[in-house]
């Protein structure tokens, strides 16, 4: 091999790493987007959102409709992205997703009540892959579609709250019940084109 023919492959892989480098040094001087609302729908949302467990949602016909999921371990796995240890204690957990149609996903909101195992604490808190960051101050207030068995805002006040990069995420930690009240709310998401 000659010299020159050497030098191809080596550019070739310059120039993709110094594309990569540019790439992420640019995601991460952007500024964070701006938090979602502490609810999962505006105030001025075609449907109503449900008030408290099993509630049902009153749909406009031409908008979404409300659909609630309240498989404890559904509802973890969607939340954390892992499936519950044999020692995490799901207490209550809820989602919601505003759909159009049949497969467009409007906006979606979930909450989750969970006495944690030492793994998954120290997995959420210290590994710390949602990087959630401690919050200091005032809670947000508790949107028109929270559940009722979520804790109250004086109640949340007394736990110690994270919040990941860029709003989204909360996680409250009580320490003295040894539970985490989570919530996240976010737009959402069209089917995959065929």
């Amino acid at each position: 091999m000659t010299p020159r023919s050497r030098l191809v492959p080596v550019a070739a892989g310059l120039l993709v790493i110094g594309g990569s480098l540019a790439y992420f040094l640019a995601r991460d001087a952007a500024p964070d987007p701006a938090p979602l609302p502490a609810g999962p729908a505006p105030a001025a949302a075609p449907v109503a959102p449900p008030q408290g467990a099993g509630a049902p949602a009153a749909a406009v016909p031409a908008g979404p409709v409300a659909k609630t999921q309240r498989d404890p371990v559904a509802v973890f796995q969607r939340a954390f992205w892992r499936r519950p240890a044999a020692d995490d204690r799901i207490v209550h957990a809820e989602r919601v997703e505003w759909v159009e149609g049949a497969e467009r996903v409007d906006r979606w909101a979930w909450f989750i009540v969970v006495e944690p195992g030492d793994g998954f604490r120290a997995w959420l808190l210290q590994e710390n892959p949602f990087s959630l960051a401690p919050v200091a101050g005032g809670v947000p207030a508790r949107g028109a579609g929270t559940p009722a068995w979520f804790p109250s805002d004086a109640d949340l006040a007394r736990c110690t709250q994270y919040r990941a990069r860029g709003g989204g995420l909360t996680v409250y930690v009580d320490p003295d019940r040894n539970r985490f009240y989570a919530t996240d709310s976010g737009r959402g998401f069209a089917a995959p084109a065929r």
